[in-house]
């Protein structure tokens, strides 16, 4: 933990666990060649027992010869404005106070005083709420660069040892009353168990660390099939060939494309990544919301993972002569009507002519819509528009997406694809009407 480390912040809050740590770094700092800083966060809460506890790691320190350095903070402000519960918000402004300060100071690690109780805690916690692989190791011993040289410890050893050097700390009141969930695993649960076997907490630990392993393992076999199985697109991710994988490995899979469409996991639960597994076995169509606007949908090649579109696309009414800017930055170009005799038909993909005398309605650019269709033959046989999808074999997911040129219900041009039948320039068209898909809107 302390290979190449220059600098320690320390979270000393003047309880046991970091008072404890606070004299073994202190200890083993000449051996390892590193300096520290020791921070106090005063949270705004609990009155005189908080400024107590403010002054007594003032003292500690300046009677070790340590640097200290104090910050205040008022959480219930911050938990007004932010919704989170106390204990999340003081966790939150704890770590990025540490972050701030190591930032200033080269090759620093961040020690915070975690031992194997509250490792324990976070397991069963993470038990009750329901948890993976991950939430069996609770937490590591380090990360990032965060250090938790304590980890091994029960709160016990850590107590004993305070007492064989004579050393005070300080006890936070809010930890002796149940009203925190964490609080109740401390004092009634762990306890209940160590009264069933007495190395509780060391046998918890030492699972912890044996799931810590498989999760890493795991992660390296699923790192592998990740980068086989992920078809990454720009409106999203394709999840091909997973149900060839074994179920764990594949739903870990799934879990990763959902968050890095989501850009989060909180409260992504197994009910959520079973649903999108079982989307393997359903026809192609079928899709889930997931959450934060994440939809999962079964295609014919595999599942596609995205988020849904924020808004539609906007109507617009097409003008004669005109250019027409779209919301992805490209744009229609309308020239103006001309002779048939001053245009040389070509096959480029986006510009195209039309025999504008039999454009019925005023032409429109948008995305599809229920009754459209196209006319596939000279003979003026009619195809739905979602049966010509279907039959080009366009993803589902692109469908709502392509920009169409409309008469009414009558497709003149699926853009980027063909066009209608029925509009195209023959012998006896006079004036053609001739439309470009660009790039630039200043083009």
């Amino acid at each position: 933990m302390f290979e190449g480390c220059g600098h320690i912040v320390l979270g000393l809050s003047g309880g046991a666990d970091s008072v404890c740590l606070l004299y073994i770094l202190n200890a083993l700092s000449e051996e390892y060649g590193y300096e520290i800083t020791a921070i106090h966060v005063h949270h705004g809460i609990r009155g005189s027992e908080a400024d107590r506890d403010a002054e007594f790691c003032r003292k500690l320190c300046e009677k070790m010869n340590i640097r200290y350095e104090i910050r205040y903070v008022n959480i219930p402000e911050v938990v007004e404005a932010t919704g989170e519960s106390t204990e999340e918000a003081g966790r939150r402004i704890r770590y990025e106070i540490f972050e701030e300060e190591a930032a200033k100071l080269e090759k620093c690690k961040i020690a915070v005083a975690h031992h194997a109780n509250d490792r324990v805690e976070t397991i069963l916690f993470n038990l009750i709420r329901g948890t993976g692989l991950k939430g069996l190791h609770g937490i590591r011993a380090s990360r990032d660069n965060i250090i938790r040289p304590l980890l091994g410890c029960t709160r016990d050893e850590i107590e004993k040892y305070l007492s064989e050097i004579r050393a005070p700390f300080c006890i936070d009141s809010t930890n002796l009353c149940n009203d925190y969930t964490r609080n109740k695993l401390r004092n009634n649960i762990i306890p209940a168990m160590e009264e069933i076997n007495c190395a509780a907490v060391k046998n918890i630990s030492a699972l912890s660390d044996r799931a810590e392993e498989l999760e890493d393992f795991v992660n390296s076999v699923v790192e592998m099939k990740y980068q086989e199985c992920v078809v990454a697109e720009p409106d999203g991710i394709l999840l091909s060939k997973i149900e060839k994988e074994h179920p764990f490995i594949a739903k870990n899979i799934i879990m990763r494309a959902i968050e890095a469409v989501a850009g989060r996991l909180k409260d992504i639960t197994d009910a959520h990544i079973n649903a999108v597994y079982e989307l393997l076995g359903k026809n192609a169509g079928s899709y889930i919301d997931v959450k934060y606007g994440v939809i999962a949908k079964r295609e014919v090649d595999g599942i596609f993972v995205f988020k849904k579109a924020e808004k539609n696309f906007e109507q617009k009414e097409v003008k004669i002569s005109s250019l027409i800017p779209l919301e992805n930055g490209k744009f229609i170009k309308i020239s103006e009507i001309l002779s048939k005799n001053d245009v040389k038909i070509s096959n480029q993909l986006y510009t195209k002519y039309f025999d504008y005398d039999k454009i019925n309605f005023n032409l429109q650019i948008r995305t599809r819509r229920d009754g459209d269709f196209l006319v596939v033959d000279n003979k003026g046989h009619r195809k739905k528009l979602n049966q010509y999808f279907i039959d080009e074999k366009i993803p589902g997911r692109q469908r709502d997406e392509i920009l169409l040129l409309a008469d009414g219900n009558h497709i003149l041009w699926v853009i980027g694809h063909r066009i209608s039948e029925d509009y195209k320039v023959s012998e006896e068209t006079v004036n053609v009407l001739c439309v470009e898909y660009g790039g630039e809107t200043h083009v």
